[in-house]
């Protein structure tokens, strides 16, 4: 009896699927591993391209907040709400300063603001505390 075999018997092709299977899914991980991190990294690099923007109203609206000790506000920039609450932490003069042969004194004071932030983006909260200054 001369059998001449052609083909893959059943286990080969089993064990090749189980091979087969077992890459796709570990790809499949990888890959979606790669898309979630790609997506989060995306919303923090905007999210600190808008801060630094929300920052940087802040710091104007202290500047022309002279008299005042406390200074709070909200709004919304491109989607992202915002609520601050800053606080004189310091307040002081510049130093004195020679013009020629005399000594001036500045007049202005200048303040060190403790400044809390609050941005929410997309149901999540991001808390920030910085300090600015201001004269």
């Amino acid at each position: 009896m001369n059998m001449i075999s052609r083909g893959f018997t059943l286990i080969e092709v089993l064990i090749a699927s189980f091979i087969m299977f077992i890459s796709l899914a570990a790809f499949t991980l990888v890959f979606r591993t790669t898309i979630l991190s790609s997506e989060k990294a995306e919303l923090n690099v905007s999210s600190a391209a808008y801060t630094t923007l929300i920052i940087s109203k802040i710091t104007f609206d202290l500047k022309n907040s002279h008299s005042l000790n406390e200074k709070s506000g909200s709004g919304e920039l491109m989607g992202r709400h915002y609520q601050w609450q800053a606080r004189v932490k310091e307040t002081a003069k510049p130093p004195a300063r020679y013009f020629g042969n005399s000594l001036s004194q500045a007049e202005h004071q200048a303040k060190l603001w403790q400044v809390k932030l609050e941005v929410k983006v997309n149901g999540k909260n991001s808390d920030f505390l910085y300090e600015e200054i201001t004269w």
